[in-house]
């Protein structure tokens, strides 16, 4: 639980009719340090885990919105306008046709490839980020 002495910046966002309050974390954006976004407002995206050699289809990522983002109470489908994938270099995946469709009908406009960094936790789902603040999915 949040006290007022751990909250060092409050910043409210409103996706779709859902208010979010976003609270700083900079330990849980380590993870994207070379990703830029554009704008001063927050940046929402899904966080895609990936391994070096993974087939990305369609299956497999309607797999991850039932299995993931649907059951998660932050996610909204404004969330998948950024999509992270996170763990492995883009050579090292292969992101087939049918894949790239489904991300069209979510209305996805960015593809970020970020490779593992060691000792970070990152777990999949919504992300909400502004500058060094972030809010978890959960």
């Amino acid at each position: 639980m949040l006290s007022n002495a751990d909250i060092e910046e409050e910043i409210t966002l409103t996706v779709g009719k859902v208010r979010y309050l976003l609270v700083s974390n900079q330990e849980n954006v380590n993870f994207i340090p070379d990703v830029n976004f554009k704008g001063d407002d927050p940046t929402l995206l899904i966080v895609y885990l990936t391994s070096p050699g993974d087939r990305i289809s369609k299956s497999a990522l309607l797999d991850f919105r039932t299995n993931v983002l649907d059951r998660d109470d932050v996610f909204q489908p404004e969330f998948c306008s950024n999509i992270v994938y996170y763990g492995s270099k883009k050579d090292d995946l292969e992101i087939e046709p049918d894949a790239l469709e489904q991300l069209a009908t979510w209305h996805t406009e960015t593809q970020t490839f970020v490779t593992a960094r060691s000792g970070a936790n990152v777990a999949p789902g919504p992300y909400a980020i502004k500058l060094l603040c972030a809010i978890e999915h959960g």
